[in-house]
């Protein structure tokens, strides 16, 4: 009866040591298996951040590409130069035969189509060397529409970082400025308009430095990907394509 017992209760020890191994195991391959998964999606976090951190970056790289060439060709059109010319001249233009006026529109005209096709962009501006960096042409996509500057509109940028800076560049160089909030008279404009500028000195034909052309584009769409439907150049895109 005695060792009927000790028998019972040396199987109760070996089943509850043996139970015990088991939970044991069983505990260690559960934690296993969720710290695998925990590492499979933090890795799977990890490399979707790293794909859109990558994608911001290309694009990025785009735009401000893009940016550089574009305010070059800008530059580069005929009347940049012939308003130089007509400045030095008393208003009038002797190479081609027009005034500075016609030749201001032509540049607002070429400024308007630029921005009409170019949703990225929001201001462009000829800017001359004088009157403290005074203003020559700007034109501004702003509320859906199209608008030219005129008289006092026309503001002095001598003072801004991104005319001091391109004043240290050479003839060709393209300055390219940091992302800063856009600001109009001194301040901050609403919405917040997260800008970058570039911008290229112009010379006369005789090397003599007369201004700078400055395009402003809106960056933030770069930053903001996932939002990329509700942004302004995206609505601005589509209108343009019937969209």
């Amino acid at each position: 009866m005695i060792d009927s017992i000790r028998n019972l209760g040396l199987r109760n020890r070996v089943f509850l040591t043996i139970l015990g191994i088991i939970l044991l195991v069983g505990s260690l391959l559960y934690f296993k298996v969720q710290y695998d998964q925990s590492q499979a999606l933090h890795n799977s976090y990890l490399s979707i951040a790293q794909n859109a951190l990558d994608n911001r970056s290309q694009h990025l790289i785009i735009r401000i590409e893009n940016l550089r060439n574009q305010t070059r060709f800008l530059s580069q059109t005929p009347p940049v130069q012939a308003i130089a010319r007509a400045i030095k001249n008393n208003g009038f233009d002797q190479l081609e035969g027009n005034s500075r006026s016609i030749w201001e529109q032509r540049l607002k005209d070429i400024f308007k189509a630029f921005l009409q096709a170019n949703p990225f962009y929001f201001q462009l501006r000829y800017i001359g060397v004088a009157d403290n960096g005074k203003e020559l042409i700007r034109v501004d996509y702003k509320n859906d529409q199209i608008i030219t500057a005129t008289g006092e509109q026309l503001q002095s940028k001598g003072d801004e970082k991104y005319f001091i800076e391109t004043l240290k560049m050479s003839e060709g160089e393209i300055y390219i400025s940091d992302v800063t909030l856009n600001r109009e008279f001194g301040v901050v404009q609403l919405p917040h308009v997260r800008t970058i500028r570039a911008s290229v000195l112009v010379f006369t034909p005789d090397g003599e430095l007369f201004g700078m052309v400055v395009a402003n584009m809106d960056i933030g769409p770069v930053f903001d990907i996932s939002n990329v439907a509700d942004s302004t150049w995206y609505k601005r895109l589509c209108q343009q394509s019937g969209g």
